[in-house]
């Protein structure tokens, strides 16, 4: 189904799922050419996808990829020096509305923001594990 020399761009979709598009491998007639991609709400579940319908294991390499692009960063200045800090000042009498959520403080430029992840985030013990679990992948 895939060549090994097959490369991969990994990045998300439209609704804030890790997506990976593949391409031809430099060996073929048609390098570089886009032909499929996929996609999946954890990275646990990319590298599923990847290793049973495309017959291609996540790489050491790019499973660093792939935790660098579900850690969360500064959206003033792009920094991954962030903390993540849970949030509740309970709810409104009127409207009943919650006012609770996580909280991003960048630790280089301070800013402080409420935080929505882009994707269902994976911390790093889990993807150490996922890693750990899937045939031919090393931790």
């Amino acid at each position: 189904m895939s060549n090994p020399i097959d490369h991969r761009i990994f990045g998300f979709d439209e609704h804030g799922q890790l997506r990976a598009n593949l391409y031809h491998g430099a060996g073929q007639y048609n390098a570089g050419v886009f032909y499929s991609w996929t996609w999946a709400p954890t990275s646990r579940q990319l590298a599923y996808k990847l290793e049973r319908q495309w017959e291609q294991a996540v790489t050491p390499e790019e499973w660093e990829w792939i935790e660098e692009l579900e850690a969360p960063r500064c959206p003033r200045c792009n920094s991954a020096d962030v903390t993540i800090q849970m949030f509740d000042f309970g709810a409104e009498r009127e409207t009943g509305y919650s006012d609770s959520g996580r909280m991003l403080h960048c630790l280089d430029c301070g800013a402080r923001e409420e935080y929505e992840p882009a994707a269902v985030a994976v911390p790093r013990k889990a993807a150490a594990q996922a890693k750990a679990a899937l045939p031919g992948v090393a931790a």
